[in-house]
């Protein structure tokens, strides 16, 4: 092992000047591939391939950094860009490093060599030309179980790295349905809150509509104390509740006078039975006495003697001096009200037996005139139908025959 180191680090200087610093394609080989790989990142690498015009465009990384390595063989453009680019880069380590002596030089290699400014000291430290062999091997030891020590966290770090990112993946996903459920949360408080807003507006128009209605109330109730309503409206009510008493006493007595009234129209009708009856047994005397007493043309009354005068409607309080006016002159008389809401019966029977037949037509309805009529071309009987229900229409009438219609 320390032959090949040997082989790969190179005799000191002997009798040669020594320079200020070493140049990049002027350090040991062996420090050529940490060098290129350790002190230029991936992106330094490409630029100065790309400032350089190379014609090969290497795809893979290995390819670069052999490209990149092999320039440092000696002194050409590529390999004088890198060490002008790495003395920029790490210009402060190359000014703390270049007066130290070696031993002080090793001491802050060996407490720095872990740091994050280890690739900026390796630098510094590789292009000084003062270092002796045991030292350059040391350091080629450092650089060397490091880059195997990095190769082994690298691999346990890209183990970590996947199982990282399935776990990113699964935060994700995660993420992703929390979003997606965190937006569905927000939509819905959104539609809550423009629900909520407008069920607060509508109870602050209630609140207002409440306030402005009480106060409404108030004046109206305060305008009710003073004008003296409430005493009124009591005095109202008392009254009311007496005349509610008046009313149902008023009912009370119509209900006895419709029973009263009842009796009173039965009582009637027997009243118009038994005069009906008695005017058909006068008629059957009158007839006996005119028989027996044999009333000739030389009579005064012969015109109404024994005749029945039957007179139809007119009026009603007039029915006594329409009997006496036919009475007082020999005749039998007859009255029919002209009422036909009982039917047409009483008023055929009447027209049946009656001898003369008056109807005026101003006191009678056009059905019972018509009627008259029917009944009497029914029985041949001879009928006036006057204009008037007066004494002079009546009387002219039963006195003048030019009146009668057969």
């Amino acid at each position: 092992m320390n032959a090949s180191i040997k082989n790969m680090i190179a005799s000191d200087f002997g009798n040669e000047p020594v320079p200020e610093r070493l140049k990049a394609w002027e350090v040991e080989s062996c420090f050529k591939c940490p060098l290129v790989g350790g002190c230029l990142d991936l992106d330094e690498q490409k630029k100065l391939l790309k400032k350089m015009g190379s014609k090969e465009k290497p795809e893979k990384l290995f390819d670069i950094h052999e490209i990149l390595v092999a320039c440092l063989d000696g002194e050409n453009d590529l390999s004088t860009k890198m060490d002008e680019l790495l003395s920029r880069k790490f210009k402060k380590q190359l000014d703390e490093f270049s007066s130290l002596e070696e031993k002080d030089t090793m001491d802050q290699w060996r407490k720095r060599k872990d740091s994050s400014e280890s690739h900026g000291i390796f630098f510094a430290v590789a292009t000084k030309p003062n270092i002796s062999f045991n030292s350059r091997k040391e350091i080629f030891g450092d650089v060397h179980m490091a880059m195997h020590t990095c190769a082994v966290e690298t691999s346990s770090l890209k183990v970590i790295l996947e199982k990282q990112k399935g776990k990113i993946r699964e935060a994700e996903e995660k993420l992703k349905k929390e979003t997606a459920s965190r937006k569905a949360i927000q939509k819905e408080r959104e539609a809550v809150k423009k629900e909520l807003d407008k069920f607060m507006g509508l109870l602050e128009t209630t609140e207002a509509e409440k306030l402005r209605l009480t106060e409404k109330l108030r004046c109206i109730v305060s305008e009710i104390r003073k004008s003296g309503f409430e005493d009124e409206n009591a005095g109202l009510k008392i009254e009311n509740g007496k005349l509610g008493q008046r009313i149902i006493e008023s009912e009370r007595q119509v209900i006895q006078l419709l029973a009263e009234n009842k009796r009173l129209y039965r009582e009637i009708e027997k009243q118009r039975e038994n005069s009906a009856r008695i005017c058909c047994e006068t008629t059957r005397i009158m007839e006996q006495i005119s028989e027996a007493s044999g009333c000739s043309e030389s009579c005064p009354y012969y015109d109404l003697c024994s005749k029945r005068v039957l007179v139809i409607g007119g009026l009603t309080r007039m029915e006594a001096l329409y009997r006496d006016m036919v009475e007082s002159n020999g005749g039998v008389f007859d009255y029919h009200s002209g009422d036909m809401r009982n039917g047409s019966k009483d008023l055929e029977k009447s027209v049946k037996r009656a001898d003369m037949i008056l109807c005026p037509i101003d006191c009678n309805s056009h059905g019972a005139c018509t009627m008259v009529k029917k009944f009497c071309k029914k029985y041949g009987k001879s009928f006036q139908m006057l204009p008037s229900s007066g004494a002079s229409s009546v009387f002219k009438a039963i006195f003048n025959e030019n009146t009668i219609i057969n």
